[in-house]
């Protein structure tokens, strides 16, 4: 039995439920965000840089390689200090390396700030679901989990949109540095969301 099954429902459970499905669907949309981040600023960093595709797409495999292994070692860490520090930390180095990108000087420092976003990003399915079923009526169970799959839709959704804008409006750097403060900006919710996360 979870900890939440312990507390018996009732109205005012619900809304804080809510609150944390919510929450949690938000969170999980910025790990998509930070996925469709850099396809759309392909163009802009191959005429910079006069790189092919090929060396950009390693960038993604860097990423998404670091991301799978790191999910074996995260779900370690979060039963040992729990989601909502684990999803902090993780947030913050995703936002954190990516936000970095911006400031690169050269396209060889892509592959060590890809790998620790990636490290970062590994974070959030541990970690997300440890605090919805950790926090949630088990009522409510197959809820939280839509709508944070939901918010994971979201994130691919806007990223191209949005970062594409600004990216092709003010150049690549400055969307890299959009994303990058949009993140840190949650990493500290969720690091100070104590008694809504914890």
């Amino acid at each position: 039995m979870n900890a939440a099954a312990a507390i018996p429902d009732s109205p005012e459970r619900a809304r804080r439920d809510a609150a944390i499905i919510g929450s949690v669907g938000l969170i999980h949309s910025t790990s998509h965000v930070f996925q469709f981040c850099l396809p759309p600023m392909f163009p802009l960093l191959q005429e910079e840089f006069g790189m092919g595709y090929t060396a950009l797409g390693s960038v993604l495999a860097a990423f998404y390689l670091a991301s799978g292994l790191g999910q074996v070692f995260v779900g370690i860490a979060v039963d040992r200090w729990g989601g909502r520090i684990v999803l902090a930390v993780g947030m913050a180095a995703l936002a954190g390396a990516m936000g970095a990108l911006a400031f690169a000087p050269a396209f060889w420092m892509f592959l060590p700030l890809a790998v620790i976003a990636g490290l970062g990003n590994s974070v959030f399915h541990p970690a997300d679901f440890a605090i919805l079923s950790h926090a949630v009526h088990p009522s409510r169970t197959g809820r939280a989990f839509s709508i944070h799959a939901f918010g994971g839709t979201l994130g691919y959704i806007v990223s191209p949109l949005l970062l594409s804008a600004v990216g092709f409006w003010l150049g690549w750097r400055a969307a890299m540095a959009v994303a990058g403060i949009y993140g840190l900006v949650q990493a500290a919710f969720v690091f100070f969301a104590r008694d809504l996360l914890g």
